[in-house]
């Protein structure tokens, strides 16, 4: 694993005001930008080997393959970054990138400072489980 990259998007999602319409604003299109870096920092980083970032009207969700011997595939998920409490992101264990539903159960990371620490962990601790 190379340097800690240093996230933007955890701590910037409190900071936006996003706006709202009937299309993603400048502002969402521009956290996004943000936020496809900050998973390519991952991926340089060697934390994660691949990544796919997906929006929504005003939503975004993320499959990520950990960097572990079994190339672990992650989903996380942000509703609506409008009206939702922007403290945690939505984390679960997949089989695939096409698996929304996952076999793991949900569970969440708290967005801020600590997000990477927390997300490493959370790889970390389930690398070794197998999945149904």
């Amino acid at each position: 694993m190379n340097k800690m990259p240093i996230l933007n998007f955890p701590t910037k999602i409190k900071e936006i005001d996003f706006g709202s319409g009937t299309r993603n604003t400048p502002e969402f299109k521009g956290f996004m930008r943000t936020v496809h870096g900050d998973f390519k920092k991952m991926k340089n980083a060697g934390i994660i080997t691949d990544y796919k970032v997906k929006t929504g009207h005003f939503y975004f969700y993320v499959f990520i393959t950990a960097n572990d011997e079994n190339k672990s595939v992650y989903y996380l998920s942000v509703s609506d970054v409008r009206h939702f409490s922007p403290d945690s992101i939505l984390i679960r264990r997949t089989k695939d990138y096409k698996d929304y539903t996952g076999g793991m159960g949900n569970n969440y990371i708290a967005l801020g400072d600590t997000f990477l620490d927390e997300l490493i962990l959370f790889l970390l601790m389930n690398s070794t489980k197998t999945f149904n």
